[in-house]
């Protein structure tokens, strides 16, 4: 039998997260939330090259995967890397939604089981819908 921390993980679809409704009053932007974007994001793309600052890391994850500019290109880099907690802060302290999240982890090559599996504990199936 294989170990559910390293069996792969499969992100639910788009239509489970949009059925997702934030409960918690922290899930707003904080004023410091460039600030801890920017630690995130320089701890995960360290010795990638060009300058990755938090305001474009939260600018490119609140936006439509697929763009090209340099912090798009960055967000690959973070969420092949990025840890549950981590991912928790970008929600409840940088208004990234989860749905923006799992998009963008769809929309690039993205192995991390770790944050699929948290991700997908936002996703609300039809047969759970309110």
């Amino acid at each position: 039998m294989i170990p559910l921390s390293m069996t792969p993980q499969e992100l639910r679809p788009d239509e489970d997260f949009a059925r997702y409704v934030p409960g918690q009053p922290g899930e707003t932007r904080q004023r410091d939330a460039e600030d801890v974007a920017g630690v995130i994001a320089r701890k995960h793309c360290a010795g990638r090259k060009g300058r990755v600052d938090g305001a474009g890391i939260v600018e490119s994850l609140n936006g439509e995967p697929g763009r090209n500019d340099d912090s798009s290109c960055a967000v690959g880099w973070l969420l092949s890397s990025l840890a549950p907690h981590e991912c928790a802060l970008l929600i409840t302290r940088c208004g990234v939604s989860p749905r923006s999240l799992a998009r963008h982890v769809r929309a690039r090559p993205v192995r991390n089981d770790g944050l699929v599996r948290f991700l997908n504990q936002f996703a609300v199936p039809p047969d759970r819908a309110g």
